[in-house]
């Protein structure tokens, strides 16, 4: 299943703008706290807020020639830095910490299904390897790197 094409099944065309399909949701974008993540993924059970998702989904993706690009807006627009720490691919333990499974996630199914719509040669693996990499970046987003170089720098100063 991982290699194959994945049938589309979300709406063909969005409905609603990016402002009314938020305000439906009731959720501000990009999510911080993992309590407000995880009642977006509770809220998704009702099908009217599945759609909502999905269309604003597609709207966001709407001139994007790139899957690559289209993982990065959804990722971005969707997670903030400290809540993408919380989370890794398979829920593997990084750097110690037992991270929680984002593949597994209902807004992670949708995200799938919003780009394999926009570009129905990918596959659900092409797809899981451009998630895995935006989550594994999270760290430096944010000023998460210049702060990692400035204490690499700091080490290396008190070495000396």
């Amino acid at each position: 299943m991982q290699n194959t094409v994945l049938q589309t099944n979300i709406l063909t065309a969005p409905r609603g703008s990016p402002n009314e399909l938020i305000k439906k949701l009731n959720t501000k974008f990009a999510i911080q706290p993992l309590n407000d993540f995880l009642a977006l993924e509770k809220k998704l059970e009702d099908e009217s807020q599945t759609d909502a998702l999905c269309s604003l989904y597609q709207l966001l993706l709407s001139g994007f020639n790139k899957p690559s690009n289209c993982a990065k807006t959804l990722m971005g627009h969707t997670l903030l830095k400290e809540l993408s720490l919380q989370y890794s691919s398979s829920g593997r333990d990084i750097n110690g910490k037992d991270n929680l499974t984002w593949k597994e996630t209902k807004t992670s199914q949708m995200m799938k299904q919003a780009i394999i719509t926009q570009f129905n040669d990918q596959t659900e693996e092409d797809i899981q390897k451009l998630k895995t990499t935006w989550l594994s970046g999270a760290g430096d987003r944010a000023g998460g790197r210049r702060e990692r170089d400035e204490k690499r720098k700091d080490r290396n100063g008190n070495e000396n």
